[in-house]
């Protein structure tokens, strides 16, 4: 299994860490969906270079995914598994309730059809809690994401990735294999959850585990990760 070589930046650059004022730290969603064309084959990604437009992580590139939005109600049927959202409640503090982790998973979904032109609220696509990052203290903008995994097998419904882009958010969006990624254009925390992409469709491909979370968080300036 080939993977990217970690980038050198968990997060926004140092100089955008300088001079920004402390942020409200905002609920975010990111959809990590895989693919491949047979079980030989590297699973590739669906991602896009973040457009040089873009005030937060220009360059980059990242997963679809965005901010949660008041419009964001839980899609029913949900694509998450209620297990998932009470894992994802139950590590949320004050602010968790079983409703935010359904509205996370329909944010996910929004913002790839926004970003990428991929509708995926009427395919039956299945859903699982990957993992959870928190953006650094004193960055231009703070996020506690979560992120989802899902993965698709028809190459038919693959192929429907819209390459015109709708929102000018992302650039290059495409289905990529991990070694495709210029290092110097993929976030560490973006390696680290490829990472755990990896780790999670070689031991449960077809995403059917329950599985604990890695939280990746700043404690006292310092990078942690801590399992949920």
């Amino acid at each position: 299994m080939n993977r990217q070589a970690p980038g050198t930046t968990w997060g926004p650059s140092d100089s955008e860490r300088s001079r920004a004022t402390p942020q409200t730290v905002r609920h975010a969603a990111s959809l990590v969906l895989a693919t491949r064309p047979t079980d030989n084959d590297d699973w590739r990604f669906l991602m896009g270079r973040r457009a040089a437009s873009q005030t937060f992580l220009a360059g980059y590139f990242v997963f679809p995914g965005g901010r949660l939005e008041a419009t964001d109600k839980p899609i029913s049927p949900s694509p998450l598994p209620e297990t998932d959202a009470a894992k994802m409640a139950a590590c949320s503090g004050s602010r968790g309730t079983l409703r935010l982790g359904h509205r996370l998973a329909a944010c996910a979904l929004r913002e790839t059809r926004e970003e990428t032109g991929f509708d995926l609220a009427t395919t039956g696509l299945a859903l699982r809690y990957l993992a959870r990052a928190v953006t650094p203290p004193r960055t231009i903008r703070r996020y506690d994401t979560r992120f989802f995994i899902g993965r698709i097998s028809d190459p038919d419904l693959a192929a429907r990735v819209a390459h015109d882009l709708p929102d000018g958010e992302l650039d290059e969006i495409g289905w990529y294999r991990a070694t495709d990624l210029p290092e110097r254009a993929v976030m560490r925390i973006t390696s680290l959850i490829l990472d755990h992409a990896f780790g999670r469709l070689a031991s449960d491909p077809d995403l059917s585990d329950v599985r604990q979370v890695p939280c990746h968080r700043f404690v006292a300036g310092k990078p942690v990760v801590i399992m949920e």
